[in-house]
């Protein structure tokens, strides 16, 4: 509210974790440690953020503490959205699940449903800023030293001289460990969950027998 530039013509008043404007609609906040959070409301916007990580202890668990605030979402007013954004941790839990069973924005449009969600990924190479000025002679050396993984990049994405000195530096920081930085910066789907956890099996080969089971069910 302090921030926003756009005029909407409308005031407000906040106090609490809670705003109230002069149109009649109200906006508040709340915390995952609280798994009661959104009983006895209901909303037409829902956001959780960072729900990977969401506590599940005993005494409190994600899919209870999701499930009682989207119970609070008027599913069928108008513009009602709900949203649930994340980074990666492990391929388990309440994201993960609704995730692999949802459906792209494609698919949606063609009236395919899953879930009821539709999936929306944003790998590192789509952000503006995840690049690095280079001369021209930079490029070309970058270029006659790609690794397996930047040839795929090049390949698959259309990786620039700039995106992969961005890469290079941002796995410098993760110490040269390619698997922490699909945490930090993945590519894809895949290598986003598999990487994130520490599973007892390598989620590279489980994730390719689950695509080889789905394929003969």
């Amino acid at each position: 509210c302090d921030t926003d530039a756009f005029p909407w013509g409308v005031s407000n008043v906040q106090a609490r974790g809670e705003i109230a404007f002069s149109n009649g609609s109200d906006c508040s906040q709340d915390t995952a440690q609280n798994p009661k959070a959104g009983i006895s409301a209901t909303r037409q916007v829902i956001h959780l953020s960072e729900v990977a990580k969401y506590p599940s202890d005993g005494v409190r668990d994600a899919y209870t503490t999701i499930a009682n605030m989207m119970a609070s979402l008027n599913k069928k007013g108008p513009n009602s959205v709900a949203i649930l954004e994340t980074t990666p941790e492990a391929a388990a839990g309440y994201f993960y699940d609704q995730w692999i069973k949802a459906v792209s924005l494609d698919d949606y449009l063609q009236g395919k449903y899953g879930n009821g969600w539709v999936k929306v990924f944003a790998a590192w190479h789509e952000f503006e800023d995840h690049k690095l000025e280079v001369s021209e002679g930079q490029a070309d050396d970058i270029m006659a030293t790609l690794s397996a993984r930047e040839k795929r990049g090049v390949e698959k994405y259309a990786w620039t001289p700039e995106q992969i000195a961005w890469r290079r530096m941002a796995l410098h920081e993760c110490g040269g460990d390619e698997t922490q930085l699909d945490v930090h910066y993945p590519e894809d789907p895949e290598s986003c969950f598999a990487s994130s956890g520490r599973p007892r099996f390598d989620m590279d080969g489980m994730l390719a027998l689950q695509n080889i089971a789905k394929s003969h069910m």
